[in-house]
């Protein structure tokens, strides 16, 4: 017999799993509305127990959840099989779509674009907007670990409440003055407090900043990391051209090299392919062998749009050097990556890769 109060219908359907009766809600119409059936992959499930779980996305954009370390896209997928909601023999819902969550990497990208709208120069005066670590995690939906080691790799820093970038000119032409100063001081030890003093107009966080960009500062002393020293040499050719013939590029960063990497900071084993990793790139033009800017953080984080980019600017690239440009753009491996977007083919013995796009 029905208890009073009790709402759900009279017409029972049978549960052959536990050989008891299910009831459909008298609420049945309304409920269904307001549930949705998520599939939940494990490491998901864990955080959404420990309520660590985030759901956004900017208008007219897909949902993305993402927990402390990783984000999902959520998916709705529609299935023939009725699915019923349940509690205590109930129907609270019959759905016929589910919504999946797919790992992905997030739309980081954004925040190299929101910072580049007022990067930091000698002249911060005139900035316009600039954002706070909240703001960008309410406009870039990720997760915490993620942005983090995102804002780490542009060389992102936090200043004054705020999270900035810098203008390139202006780090790269302050670095060379340190180096400059290195020079002429050849310290023991390159103590960031004695650089500091020969630099007074350098905000004292910001030279700590800029520093970190090459190396690491451990109680006061600065490590260069030799490699993003000579990445300076780089860079100040860019900021002038952005390509290069080979001969002539390597002929003026070696010259330049010369002239700004503090003997200390010197690596004869460092190539200049090594160094312009991720900076630049050899391709022909016109016949002759050339060297182009092509900063991996700069370009589209579209997949299909990079690859589009990337054959482009050359046709046929190594397997080497794709994994630069294709390693933070999809969780697809690059070997499942070549097989469904490029051709292989040989020249001489040489592996080469072409799209399959156009």
């Amino acid at each position: 017999m029905e208890e009073e109060g009790q709402k759900y219908s009279k017409a029972p359907i049978s549960n052959p799993m536990s050989q008891e009766d299910l009831f459909f809600s008298e609420h049945l119409t309304e409920t269904s509305s307001k549930l949705l059936l998520f599939d939940l992959p494990p490491e998901l499930l864990t955080e959404l127990e420990n309520r660590s779980l985030h759901l956004g996305g900017e208008a007219n954009s897909e949902a993305i959840i993402s927990g402390s370390q990783s984000s999902f896209l959520i998916r709705k997928s529609e299935t023939t099989n009725s699915l019923l909601i349940l509690e205590d023999n109930i129907v609270h819902k019959i759905s016929h779509d589910i919504y999946l969550c797919e790992k992905i990497i997030p739309p980081l990208h954004q925040i190299y674009g929101l910072l580049n709208e007022s990067p930091y120069t000698s002249d911060d005066i005139k900035r316009k907007k600039v954002y706070s670590y909240m703001e960008l995690a309410e406009k870039v939906q990720a997760s915490d670990s993620e942005i983090k080691d995102y804002l780490k790799k542009i060389n992102a820093f936090e200043f004054r409440g705020y999270w900035r970038i810098f203008d390139e000119e202006y780090r790269i032409e302050v670095l060379k003055n340190i180096m400059c100063k290195l020079m002429e001081k050849d310290w023991p030890d390159v103590i960031v407090r004695l650089v500091s003093q020969e630099f007074p107009e350098i905000p004292y966080e910001i030279l700590l900043a800029l520093l970190k960009t090459i190396g690491n500062i451990d109680r006061d002393t600065f490590i260069a990391d030799k490699l993003k020293v000579y990445q300076i040499c780089a860079h100040d050719l860019f900021n002038t051209h952005n390509e290069y013939l080979k001969d002539e590029f390597e002929t003026a960063f070696k010259n330049l090299a010369n002239m700004i990497v503090y003997r200390k900071y010197i690596n004869t084993s460092l190539s200049i392919e090594e160094i312009l990793e991720g900076i630049a790139v050899y391709r022909i033009k016109n016949y002759s062998s050339s060297v182009k800017y092509l900063n991996k953080y700069q370009i589209s984080y579209n997949l299909e749009e990079r690859l589009n980019s990337l054959f482009s600017i050359k046709p046929r690239w190594t397997e080497k050097e794709l994994k630069v440009y294709l390693t933070d753009v999809s969780i697809i491996s690059l070997p499942q990556l070549l097989l469904r977007y490029t051709k292989k083919i040989m020249e001489g013995s040489v592996v080469l890769y072409t799209s399959k796009l156009n």
